[in-house]
């Protein structure tokens, strides 16, 4: 429920480095029917498809964390679903291409990458072009699989993305995520590591560049 946890001001600690005028048309954008437009590179061993708000693999998702990430849970209105099967060693990344069209409405989205079991994989989200864009990833760990999740923020001037990633790492299983933004007018995202066993470990490294219109 995002009125759970009422509508940030930018006077909390986890929003006061936030430019809250720029983040505004997330957390005062309606529901609607905007996407963008996906590019995808598929290895043998990966597979794309998506699920309905009711499908029990959102229900055990991680909880959002804050407002817009609890918005954006109740209006993407399910999620697309990356599966890497179990025990796959894939030859090349999976390469997601995730592009605004400039719509001026907010697009909401959600994504969840689930890898079998003792599978290899390399997972890269590319950001481009002109919205208004808050996304949920979510990504399900094996036991004993090897994981790199790699997101670019490559947004024209003006985007505003904001987001939460959230990994649930299974039992001596291994997960890093790099972070790069590069564009944008304001990029927001919060990230999160679960452990659904012991031996498990995680790495997350980011790097972002700006200048006085970002």
């Amino acid at each position: 429920d995002p009125d759970a946890f009422g509508v940030p001001t930018g006077r909390e600690e986890a929003w006061r480095f936030t430019p809250m005028k720029r983040i505004r048309p997330l957390l005062d954008g309606a529901p609607s029917d905007a996407h963008l437009a996906w590019t995808t590179d598929l290895p043998e061993g990966a597979e794309l498809t998506s699920v309905d708000a009711d499908d029990p693999l959102l229900k055990g998702l991680p909880e959002p964390v804050d407002r817009l990430a609890a918005l954006t849970r109740q209006r993407s209105g399910g999620a697309a679903v990356l599966r890497i099967a179990k025990e796959a060693v894939l030859d090349r990344p999976v390469t997601l291409g995730l592009a605004g069209t400039g719509s001026e409405d907010v697009v909401w989205g959600q994504l969840v990458v689930e890898v079998g079991a003792f599978a290899q994989a390399t997972v890269v989200l590319d950001h481009s072009g002109l919205a208004r864009y808050s996304g949920g990833v979510a990504v399900v760990v094996g036991d004993g699989a090897q994981v790199t999740l790699v997101s670019v923020q490559d947004w024209a001037p003006g985007a505003v993305h904001g987001g939460q990633f959230d990994a649930v790492v299974g039992r001596d299983a291994s997960f890093t995520q790099v972070v790069a933004t590069l564009g944008g007018d304001l990029v927001r995202l919060v990230s999160n590591v679960q452990y659904a066993g012991p031996g498990g470990s995680a790495d997350l490294f980011g790097v972002y560049f700006s200048d006085e219109t970002q």
